[in-house]
């Protein structure tokens, strides 16, 4: 019996399949990313900024709009774009109230090429200008990336093996409450830097703080909560592009969702944590804010993991006493915070009338009246009272885009019980308020 030869490839014929390979890579890359630096610019925003003040023991807060989590070229996976286009799309077509861009730490983002973070930083601290638009140093604190994620899904439906592997902790973003940021980025590819616990002191030395994003899955890992300090984390992203990681089964509920009862928002919140929500877009085309589409990158991903389109970007609402750094971050510590999917719905909700999203009230077992304010931009299909993880109450609207009225909370379920309200429009735009957690 004649032995088979092994086949020798010509040398031409494996540059020739390396290269058409690399030709595709870089076609899908241009198709994702390249294609929003002709389409965006060209369809601009009609953005309706719905203001609301309000007032508080004596103080008076106005309500902002922004976007704290998007990246540009220096990022990665979102090669296209400078510091300074994202920061003036921002300003000027989405018409924010302030901005933070979050590039990669790793792998291959800021802490690989030192003079990437010098860009990220020189360029916010140029576009800042208080009581016109704010402007965050920050960046993206990576660990797992979103690549090893993907392809662990492809080989393994047991995703849950990977959630062992202590070297997952989830995404977060870091912010500088000031100018004063550190010469080179605190990475999670640095032994320095390389833990949640790492990490948050490095916060503690700078007053900067952390927030945790896409918590239930989507491009990456799921968020571990056993490595979570609201101390450092006042506030979670529940919503952006991605989708929604309020809870399992939840509208929009974010593609490769993780459902083991583990990860949604709602998972620290019924282990007794406190901390607000926000959305912001997590967008990989380098426009801050941007409403007219989700990114090709996204509805690639969507398509991919078979997950529903989302109806925005997501966008942060904060109330603070003023638009500066200050008054921002003031705010985000305090959670006078709530997450819209794009469109600016107003949203004001209290206990008792005195203790505003975000608070504590000490009811003293008596019942508890909660009073609920929302405007969006279009009429409001229904108002959702969410308390301990569950819908106590729906309210349906009256065709109009404003709503007002009273929710009667008559018991208490736990020595402490959160309520939240979900508001939404007949669009199917959406909007969620911090909690409140009432004892």
């Amino acid at each position: 019996m004649r032995e088979k030869k092994k086949i020798k490839w010509p040398r031409i014929v494996l540059i020739s399949v390396a290269t058409t390979a690399a030709s595709l890579v870089t076609l899908f890359y241009l198709i994702c990313y390249a294609a929003p630096l002709i389409y965006a610019p060209f369809h601009p925003l009609k953005v309706v900024q719905n203001r609301h003040d309000i007032e508080l023991d004596g103080k008076k807060y106005g309500l902002y709009w922004g976007e704290l989590h998007g990246h540009s070229g220096l990022s990665p996976d979102a090669f296209v774009s400078a510091p300074e286009q994202y920061y003036r799309y921002g300003k000027e077509v989405a018409k924010l109230d302030f901005a933070a861009l979050t590039d990669h730490d790793a792998p291959w983002g800021l802490a690989s090429v030192p003079s990437r973070w010098k860009q990220s930083v020189d360029a916010t601290r140029r576009w800042h200008e208080d009581g016109v638009y704010v402007a965050f140093i920050a960046y993206e604190w990576t660990s797992g990336s979103g690549l090893d994620c993907m392809f662990h899904t492809l080989k393994r439906r047991d995703r849950w093996e990977y959630q062992k592997d202590p070297i997952h902790f989830g995404h977060r973003n870091v912010y500088y409450p000031g100018d004063e940021a550190p010469a080179e980025v605190c990475s999670v590819d640095s032994p320095d830097c390389d833990t949640p616990e790492k990490l948050w002191k490095h916060l503690e030395e700078y007053g900067a703080i952390s927030i945790p994003h896409h918590p239930l899955g989507g491009p990456v890992y799921p968020f571990n909560w056993d490595r979570f300090n609201p101390e450092y984390e006042p506030v979670v992203e529940i919503y952006s592009w991605h989708g929604n990681s309020e809870c399992e089964g939840c509208p929009y509920e974010i593609y490769n969702a993780y459902k083991n009862g583990k990860h949604s928002a709602r998972t620290p919140l019924d282990a007794g944590h406190h901390f607000g929500f926000i959305a912001s877009s997590d967008s990989h085309d380098g426009y801050a804010g941007n409403l007219t589409r989700p990114p090709r990158l996204i509805k690639f991903l969507q398509m991919f993991y078979k997950g529903k389109a989302t109806p925005g970007p997501g966008i942060a609402a904060v109330y603070a006493e003023e638009l500066s750094r200050e008054g921002i971050f003031e705010a985000l510590r305090a959670k006078r915070t709530y997450a819209v999917t794009g469109a600016r719905i107003v949203m004001d909700v209290r206990a008792n009338e005195t203790t505003f999203m975000g608070g504590r009230l000490d009811s003293r077992g008596a019942p508890v009246s909660v009073s609920i304010y929302a405007r969006g931009v279009a009429p409001l299909e229904k108002i959702e009272v969410i308390k301990n993880g569950g819908t106590a109450a729906v309210f349906e609207g009256d065709g109009g885009p404003e709503f007002k009225l009273t929710h009667i909370d008559a018991r208490r379920e736990r020595d402490e019980d959160y309520i939240y309200i979900r508001a939404t429009q007949t669009d199917g735009q959406m909007a969620w308020s911090s909690p409140i957690w009432i004892k």
